[in-house]
């Protein structure tokens, strides 16, 4: 049992503990600041894009617009095509560092590396021609619509029908390039439908015996046309309809020779049809019942072993009579 000294120093020491702790002002400080929020991470700032703006051009600084492939090859998306200004957009490219690769009807391909910055980008890159293709903003005169041309550099016949080897085939000439060749002793034959009314048609052609025969013509559903014979004897012209074929005119034109290449040029206008051959008018006529579409037809005939070949097919559209331009002297 305890007594009355020891229970006075139990109280003052129990007294003494609880007057050695934290106030409770502590207390609450101590809390607060042990659940004090985690301040929040600052965020990293998204990228600016790298975006593209190409400019194809020729040598001179005019827009290159026809036929054109473009493409990023870092994105690994399709080629794309240009506007009328010669201009593509590429937006949030891959990388700052890029590989453009540019084609276009005429010009030489061309591959440049080029190193971008973060934002909007601007590069123009500028194309050499191709001496042995069509140029297009010399294939038709100032105001004529290129509606096709080919001159078969790509070893494609394209838009043409009926096209198979061994009776067409290609080949390699110095100072022309590729040019398509068409075997007699296969009687082949290629052909193309559309409309040809307010056209003129151009294409080169070298024919290597004189008894080989080149037809052109033009006819209908109901096989009625033009057609223009290149033999050995001149040019046969004559309008095809059935029972009441008439052959027109017959006139000279250079022998064939093998060497020798020929530019004809068959012009539909209105009610006109109109040949050219080396841009001299041959043959003219006018006919108000001409047929405006159907297919232009090339077929090969002639002794074995004979060939015909042909470069530079051109179509452009007219909007007045066909004159070929004046050869400055």
């Amino acid at each position: 049992m305890l007594r009355g000294k020891q229970i006075i120093c139990i109280f003052f020491f129990t007294i003494l503990i609880i007057g050695c702790g934290p106030s409770e002002q502590a207390i609450a400080t101590m809390t607060a600041s042990a659940w004090t929020p985690t301040p929040e991470p600052t965020a990293t700032p998204t990228p600016v894009p790298v975006d593209l703006e190409v400019t194809l051009q020729d040598t001179e600084g005019n827009p290159i617009i026809y036929d054109v492939s473009l493409a990023v090859l870092e994105t690994g998306e399709d080629p794309v095509t240009v506007n009328k200004s010669g201009k593509a957009a590429y937006s949030n490219l891959p990388d700052v560092n890029v590989t453009i690769l540019a084609e276009a009807q005429g010009y030489l391909q061309k591959e440049e590396s080029v190193n971008l910055d973060r934002g909007k980008n601007t590069v123009v890159i500028a194309m050499e021609e191709d001496p042995y293709q069509i140029v297009p903003s010399r294939a038709c005169q100032p105001g004529q619509e290129i509606i096709w041309l080919e001159d078969f550099e790509d070893n494609m016949v394209q838009g043409w029908n009926n096209f198979s080897k061994p009776a067409f085939d290609f080949e390699e000439i110095d100072g022309r390039g590729t040019v398509l060749i068409a075997n007699a002793e296969n009687e082949p034959y290629i052909e193309t439908e559309g409309d040809f009314a307010d056209t003129v048609f151009h294409f080169d052609l070298l024919r290597d015996s004189g008894d080989l025969g080149v037809s052109i013509e033009y006819l209908n559903s109901s096989e009625e046309g033009y057609q223009a014979g290149f033999d050995g004897n001149g040019v046969n012209i004559a309008y095809l309809a059935g029972p009441e074929s008439e052959g027109l005119k017959r006139p000279s034109i250079p022998l064939a020779d093998g060497e020798t290449w020929i530019k004809a040029s068959i012009a539909f206008f209105e009610n006109s049809y109109d040949l050219y051959v080396d841009d001299e008018l041959i043959f003219g006529a006018i006919r108000e019942d001409a047929n405006t579409e159907g297919v232009l037809f090339i077929g090969i005939g002639g002794s074995g072993g004979t060939v015909a070949k042909f470069d530079n097919f051109i179509l452009c559209g007219l909007t007045e009579p066909y004159q070929p331009l004046a050869v400055e002297e």
